[in-house]
């Protein structure tokens, strides 16, 4: 028996589908009573649905504005044959049905075209309808429709749960959350939105209409993070942030290798490097960093160590970074792992070429996991495939954890905070007795001798 909820803010509804294992999303939602609607017609609130430790958010539809670019592409394309090159995947048959629904519409600028301020398409030309069909794309034209949204699954997460170790700490000014792996803060594209921190917290925990984020953590790194209520503690714990001398910033990590006992300072700088984008937009700036590296224990059996990692910056992929270029890469790290494409230490920013080859190298292993991947399933409404991504299970995700963070001010000690995350599952299953306990209690930055 598979429970599906669909929760709204305000109210919740429960559905019991009979299900067999293993049986596809796609195939349960087609069990759904018809007086539930299978496609959301509208993004708020979202409906939920819950499968195998998965939060999935039902598709619905959205507003979406699409700058047009004829850039390698022939110029004598319409605007169907151009929506099919762009959106691979998507049959025509749903594009001609928002075309006839008046759900599909072009805006064309009338004089020279000008940069656009917010939505004001007051001086273009709104063409819809059966001309669509036949009328010829051209750049600088903007494609309007109501998008059918598919937003990728998280891991369940849910702070009114008192049996988990989500929630740290809360008081009428702060928030303190265990963040679960594979869910990122804000949201992202289309990939997330209502299955981002931000939104679960904000609307489905708090009710409220916004939350200040303090620190970031990357979608695949889970532990601390502070979040504020209101903007005044937003700005106390952004100085307390800032002021590197009285803060505390402690990660755990699982490293390839046996790391030795002595400790490790690395002060090499981080480089950007952005794969998904163009050279120019891919490659930016270096950053100083240094971040101190103790091992807590060698486990001989798996080869790893866990490492306690002490950050004196907070800089993008800073430990993931520093541990490559030291030789002992993040078990799971899909970036910098192992034998990934940026497993090569790295010191200064790649030039163009070397940028391009590792894009390509990039884009080749994007294609070959698609083509791993088993099809979940298929959109009735306008054919999006969704493939179950074999990475996105617990025992592939990358071992960093935010483990502690805390401030001591040596002139008021009203300004003291201090906050640990549970040791994860994955450290303690290779902790001997009694050693996470201790390092419960340590949260030292060690002293190189």
């Amino acid at each position: 028996m598979f429970k599906c909820v669909i929760r709204y803010i305000s109210t919740t509804t429960i559905i019991h589908v009979e299900s067999k294992p293993n049986e596809s999303i796609s195939s349960i939602v087609s069990k759904i009573p018809i007086t539930v609607e299978r496609i959301s017609p509208k993004s708020k609130p979202p409906i939920y649905q819950y499968k195998d430790g998965y939060q999935y958010v039902t598709p619905y539809k959205k507003l979406m504005y699409n700058n047009v670019s004829l850039k390698g592409i022939p110029q004598q394309l319409t605007v169907l044959q151009y929506l099919n090159k762009i959106f691979i995947g998507r049959n025509e048959t749903f594009f001609k049905d928002q075309i006839l629904n008046n759900e599909l519409w072009i805006y064309r600028p009338r004089k020279r075209f000008k940069k656009i301020e917010g939505k004001d398409f007051s001086k273009h030309q709104k063409i819809k309808g059966t001309t669509l069909l036949t009328t010829k794309i051209k750049t600088n034209d903007i494609i309007a429709n109501f998008a059918c949204i598919h937003e990728l699954k998280v891991p369940i997460f849910d702070l009114n749960d008192k049996e988990n170790d989500n929630l740290i700490f809360e008081d009428n000014n702060l928030l303190v959350i265990n963040k679960p792996v594979g869910i990122p803060i804000h949201p992202s594209g289309m990939a997330y939105n209502y299955n981002s921190i931000e939104y679960m917290i904000t609307k489905n925990y708090l009710q409220k209409d916004k939350i200040w984020i303090i620190h970031r953590l990357d979608k695949d790194t889970s532990g601390v993070l502070i979040l504020a209520k209101n903007s005044e503690t937003c700005s106390k714990f952004n100085k307390f942030i800032e002021n590197r001398n009285g803060l505390t910033k402690q990660y755990l990590a699982l490293v390839e290798g046996n790391f030795g006992d002595q400790i490790r300072i690395e002060t090499n700088p981080i480089i950007e490097i952005d794969l998904s984008k163009p050279f120019n937009k891919g490659v930016g700036k270096e950053f100083n960093a240094k971040t101190v590296f103790k091992n807590v224990y060698y486990d001989s059996v798996s080869n790893t160590s866990l490492i306690s990692c002490f950050l004196q910056n907070g800089r993008k992929h800073q430990i993931r970074q520093h541990l490559k270029n030291l030789g002992y890469p993040i078990i799971n790290d899909p970036l910098y792992g192992k034998d990934k494409i940026l497993s090569m230490p790295i010191y200064s920013p790649p030039n163009r070429e070397e940028f391009q080859r590792l894009r390509e190298l990039y884009e080749n292993q994007l294609n070959e996991r698609v083509d791993n991947w088993e099809m979940e399933n298929v959109c009735t409404n306008c054919s999006h495939v969704t493939y179950n991504n074999q990475l996105n299970v617990e025992d592939n995700y990358m071992r960093l954890f935010s483990f502690h963070y805390s401030y001591k001010d040596e002139h008021d000690g009203r300004n003291n905070w201090s906050f640990t995350a549970p040791i994860p599952p994955w450290a303690k299953s290779i902790l001997p007795e009694g050693k996470a306990d201790s390092l419960m209690k340590d949260h030292q930055v060690p002293i190189k001798e």
